[in-house]
């Protein structure tokens, strides 16, 4: 699958027009619709991830931080431009 337009890359993630989408294998993305999402029972995405032997913590750590500031919830305005 190839990238989405990048708007800000973190090491092996990158946040793009499509959402967050891993940089290389496994694929991986998320919806920025659903960035700000939990997975139940109070558990984020960091949450999630965390979980998954592959993933650079920190990497996606700071491309969630950029996109949920990027595309706030419903009646918030974005601090980034």
């Amino acid at each position: 699958m190839k990238l989405s337009k990048v708007i800000k890359k973190y090491g092996s993630w990158a946040v793009t027009e499509y959402g967050i989408e891993h940089v290389g294998q496994p694929e991986y993305f998320i919806e920025k619709e659903v960035v700000h999402n939990s997975q139940g029972l109070g558990r984020t995405w960091k949450h999630h991830m965390a979980e998954k032997r592959w993933v650079n913590q920190g990497d996606f750590n700071a491309a969630h931080d950029y996109a949920m500031q990027l595309w706030p919830r419903a009646g918030q305005e974005s601090t980034k431009g």
